[in-house]
This record gives structure tokens, sequence and C-alpha cells, in this order.
């Protein structure tokens, strides 16, 4: 099977030909872009340029005549399906679903895959970014499926392909956070939490808080060992840092230190991602 061409190439050729039909006099860059999915999958857009260059010489009334005479030049082939033409003179196509059908069929069939060569670029692909100390849910999932099929056909392309995924904003919530696990988890350097535990920091939830100080809870074993913090939920904590002066100073004090680069607030905050990866990986894999 022969290498696979890129298609935008091959749909800007076609057009490159059609251009030098129409207007032979005419020297100019074949303009070619993605569509609007709703219209089309490629659009060409020359035929304003020519009007507005070449109109009234060619003897053309508008870009609408202009774009019907790149459309009539276009050359026989099975690549493009439907061809539309605006009034504002936009040549909008689709592929052919039986020349996409039977790309797809011979490179089932031959086993055999390979891309002509095009030039190499470094392309940054972003992932899911899920939110530290909160579980992932499918909406994160979706991203990090699309970006890894994305990521791979760009490496076999032949792109310097770089995933990304972004954790670790540094905001008022590190600092509730930090001076959380400083509170609620003391040996936190030497052992971390579950990432469950965190979210607990998150969750708006009722308990009995009776015979214990706001923001306390009781500590147990948590599902993998970890020290567990059942009472500690976002309604009590964000009371507590509206409401408790000493709490929110030194909440607002971590943010500080940990943009400053401080030692421990930086290591507090590598430790709180560290719980999170730790059970992003978990889904990843």
């Amino acid at each position: 099977m022969a290498p696979l061409a890129s298609v935008q190439g091959q749909v800007k050729a076609l057009f490159s030909r059609a251009l030098k039909d129409a207007f032979p006099s005419v020297e100019q860059e074949v303009l070619v872009t993605k569509g609007n999915p709703k219209f089309g999958d490629y659009q060409c857009n020359n035929a304003m340029v020519i009007f507005r260059e070449h109109g009234s010489v060619l003897g053309f009334e508008s870009p609408l005549s202009v774009a019907e005479a790149i459309r009539s030049s276009l050359p026989s082939n099975d690549l493009l399906g439907d061809i539309s033409v605006a009034p504002q003179g936009f040549v909008t196509v689709r592929l052919s679903s039986q020349w996409l059908s039977r790309q797809v069929s011979e490179c089932f069939l031959s086993g055999e895959l390979s891309y002509s060569k095009v030039p190499r670029k470094r392309v940054v692909v972003d992932y899911s970014s899920p939110n530290i100390a909160k579980e992932m849910h499918v909406g994160h999932l979706r991203p990090t499926i699309l970006g890894e099929s994305i990521r791979r056909v760009l490496e076999f392309s032949g792109h310097e392909v770089h995933g990304l995924n972004h954790v670790g904003d540094w905001g008022t919530q590190f600092g509730m956070l930090i001076e959380y696990m400083k509170e609620a988890y003391p040996n936190f350097q030497k052992e971390l939490p579950d990432v469950h535990d965190l979210q607990e920091f998150y969750k708006p939830r009722t308990h009995d808080l009776r015979d214990m100080s706001l923001g306390q809870g009781h500590r147990g074993c948590g599902r993998n060992g970890s020290l567990v913090v059942t009472v500690v939920s976002l309604k009590a904590s964000k009371k507590r840092f509206d409401e408790d002066p000493d709490f929110k100073s030194r909440a607002q004090r971590a943010v500080v230190d940990l943009q400053a680069g401080d030692d421990f607030a930086h290591s507090a905050w590598q430790k709180i991602c560290d719980v999170s990866r730790r059970s992003f990986e978990k889904i990843y894999q």
C-alpha cells in the first residue's frame, strides 16, 4: 500500500488545479483551510481575493460567480463528495464517505500503514488536567482518550509530541489544604493519605460534630491503611476559614510561602500532588 498522504494536501492540490484552469492568467496561492463542521470538511477562500484584485478585468460580477467558476473547474476525482458555494464566495467541500471507507479498508486488509513525510513539528497535547485533591470523573476520561489518540497519530506522522497534564495550581485552596494536612495528617511527610480522604475536604457533608472541635475529626484506618479524617468537610472548613481569623491567616501565609518557594510549603504542595497522581494513575492504567 502506498504511503498515506495528507488529506488536506490532496484537497489543496485539486483546488490548485481548478484555479489554474479557471484563471490561467492569475498567480495566487491556494487558500484551503479546515471548514466549519456544520458546512463541510474543507473550505477554499480564493474567490474573494480574486474578485477584489481581478474581478473587473476578468468580467466577474461578484465573489459568488468567481466561486462558481472554481467549483466548475475542479477536476474529476473520488476524494470529494458534496461541494457547496456560499454567497460570500466560500467553496466548501465534504470528503466522500466512499473514499474514506475505501482508505480505511485498504489499511486493514494490507496490514501495512505508512505516512508520507511532512515537515516535522513540535506539538504539545493537553490532556484532562484533573483537579488536585479531587477524584477523577468521566469528564476527565474523554479528553484523556482523545488526547492519547491524537498523540499517537502525530507521533506516527513523525512529529515530536509532548503530552501535558497540568496539575497543581497555587491558590487559596492550597493554603487551606496545607493547613488541613498539617492538622489532620501530622505525619503526612512520611505516610500519604488516600485521595478520597482529601476529597472530604471539598465535599459538603453533614456530620455529627458533638464533642469535636470545628474542622477536626476522628482518625481511623483508611481503605489502604492510610490515616483518614472522617469528619472534615468543605462546609466546616470554609466556615472555619471565614470565622477563624487565625486559621485564615495561617492558610493565607501558606499560599505566600508556597509562592515564595518555602521548603515546607513546597514539600506539602508536592505531597498533595503525589496523593492525587497516585489515584489518577490507577485510572489511567
